[in-house]
């Protein structure tokens, strides 16, 4: 109760953000309950922290709604917008993919959205994103999600040794030898990340 009261009555916005956080370690319907009522504060750090915070809830559908909201609707503030991708991701829900796919389409400041929407993806764990995945690879695109997109993609097979697995491996491979050097850098993580030798 008193976490509540902070959140929603505190002057100061890292008050409110730390009792955000707090009550998302609990894993309670109250706690779940009380942060999605919260996500209409006025400050975005207070916003960002409620839906990294939602993030906790795996397989809650409840908080998989809310962050599905944010997701499609949007904020004012491209970070609250990026960190509600990466949270529904990680609550796992099945119906997370197409508002994610959406999220991918974004332009904003550092490619911020887009890079959170592919990470949100490889949270999901499974071989159907690998194709936005791949996509989202392509030259000419930005750089920071073409690298976002390939370590996402890294991660969702990594040490298999499947045909996903060898297809994410050749990407990377191929990438190696990008016209852009960041994206050879991650071309080099994501081989790690496979555990391709």
């Amino acid at each position: 109760e008193a976490l509540i009261k902070s959140m929603r009555r505190d002057p100061f916005w890292g008050v409110q953000a730390a009792a955000a956080e707090a009550l998302g370690t609990m894993r309670t319907d109250g706690a779940r309950d009380a942060l999605i009522k919260a996500l209409s504060s006025k400050h975005p750090k207070v916003r960002r922290a409620i839906v990294r915070a939602l993030g906790q809830f795996r397989r809650d559908e409840v908080a998989s709604a809310a962050l599905d909201r944010v997701v499609r609707k949007g904020d004012t503030s491209y970070f609250v917008e990026a960190e509600a991708c990466l949270s529904l991701g990680k609550v796992g829900c099945s119906q997370s993919i197409e508002p994610l796919r959406a999220a991918t389409q974004r332009d904003s400041f550092m490619d911020v959205i887009r890079t959170h929407a592919y990470q949100g993806l490889a949270e999901l764990h499974t071989d159907d994103v690998l194709d936005i995945l791949v996509a989202g690879t392509e030259y000419g695109k930005v750089s920071h999600g073409r690298r976002s997109a390939l370590l996402a993609a890294a991660q969702v097979v990594r040490s298999r040794r499947d045909r996903e697995a060898s297809k994410i491996g050749n990407l990377a491979r191929d990438l190696l030898f990008d016209k852009d050097f960041r994206v050879q850098a991650a071309a080099i993580e994501a081989l790690g990340t496979i555990g391709d030798t």
